[in-house]
C-alpha cells in the first residue's frame, strides 16, 4: 500500500515538473525571448520589430564625401554583411541602412543644422515626438544643453523621426537620434531583396 502511495506521488510530481517546464518554454517562446525591443516610453512590446528586422536601435556614421561612402559599402560588403535597406530622402545624399548600423553622406546645410555630428546614437521609440520631448526635459533639469530638431531638417517625416541635439561635453557626437522602428516608417526605406548584390 504504501508502495503504491509512493509510486502514485512520485508521478503526480513528475506531472506537475513537466506542466512547469512546458508553461516556462511556452512564455519563452510567446515573449519572443531575445528578439524584441521595447520602445522608450511605450508599453512592453511596442516597438517588436518583424523579421527580417531586429530593430534594436543603431549607430549612425557620416562619410566625409560621396567617395568614401562607395568605398565604405564596398568595404563593409568585403567583410561579408549585407545591406538591408536604402533609405534616401532628400536633402540627404545617400543613406544605407545595415544590420546594426547606419551610414550616410551628409549635405553640408543638414550637418550645419544638427551641429556637425561625426556619428549619432540612434533608439528606437514609439513616438518621436514625444520622446525629444522627455529628452530634452531630462537633460535640461540635470543642466545639460538639448534642444529637439525636426527629422524634416533631414528630409524625413516628423512622425517617423526626430533629433535630440545636445552639448557635445555630454555625447561627443553630440547627437541623438530618436525613430519608429524600420517597418513603420512612413518615408522609407527601400528594403533589398535578398538577391541584390551587396
Amino acid at each position: 500500500m504504501r508502495i503504491a502511495r509512493s509510486n502514485r506521488r512520485a508521478q503526480l510530481l513528475t506531472l506537475a515538473a513537466v506542466a512547469f517546464v512546458s508553461l516556462f518554454i511556452g512564455l519563452i517562446i510567446g515573449s519572443g525571448f531575445g528578439s524584441t525591443t521595447t520602445a522608450v516610453g511605450s508599453p512592453a512590446g511596442a516597438a517588436t520589430s518583424p523579421p527580417p528586422f531586429q530593430d534594436v536601435g543603431a549607430g549612425v556614421f557620416v562619410t566625409g564625401s560621396e567617395a568614401a561612402f562607395t568605398d565604405l559599402r564596398q568595404t563593409v560588403c568585403n567583410l561579408g554583411q549585407r545591406r538591408v535597406a536604402d533609405f534616401n530622402t532628400p536633402p540627404l545624399v545617400q543613406r544605407d541602412i545595415w544590420p546594426g548600423f547606419v551610414t550616410n553622406v551628409n549635405n553640408p546645410k543638414v550637418l550645419a543644422a544638427l551641429g556637425y555630428p561625426t556619428a549619432a546614437l540612434t533608439i528606437v521609440v514609439d513616438n518621436p515626438r514625444t520622446a525629444a520631448g522627455m529628452m530634452v526635459r531630462h537633460f535640461r533639469a540635470i543642466n545639460v544643453r538639448a534642444k529637439a530638431i525636426r527629422g524634416s531638417v533631414a528630409g524625413d517625416d516628423d512622425r517617423d523621426l526626430m533629433f535630440v541635439r545636445v552639448a557635445k561635453g555630454y555625447l561627443k557626437a553630440g547627437l541623438f537620434v530618436l525613430r519608429v522602428r524600420v517597418d513603420r516608417l512612413h518615408k522609407g526605406p527601400t528594403p533589398l531583396p535578398q538577391s541584390t548584390p551587396c
